[in-house]
């Protein structure tokens, strides 16, 4: 648990390192271009879901799961090309 609250998916991505992510390739670490924090966030828009359905599903649709961060100020979201 954290004791930083997150109310917008600009916050989301922050948190992940936001312009400061960096991957690791198994030596040193990449800071140039990385776009690691952009893909937690949407692992996590996509993750975080309620089921809005009863019963058995082989294969839920969007119609089958809430998902909140989905729709927690979307324009919030950083994109690739607004990183200098």
């Amino acid at each position: 648990m954290t004791n930083r609250p997150i109310r917008t998916n600009y916050e989301l991505w922050d948190l992940f390192g936001g312009a400061y992510s960096a991957s690791f390739n198994g030596t040193e670490l990449s800071y140039g271009n990385d776009n690691t924090s952009l893909e937690n966030v949407y692992i996590a828009e996509t993750s975080v879901g309620e089921r809005t359905t009863e019963g058995l599903l082989t294969r839920p649709t969007n119609a089958d799961v809430w998902l909140p961060l989905k729709e927690a100020k979307i324009d919030w979201i950083v994109t690739a090309g607004a990183i200098k």
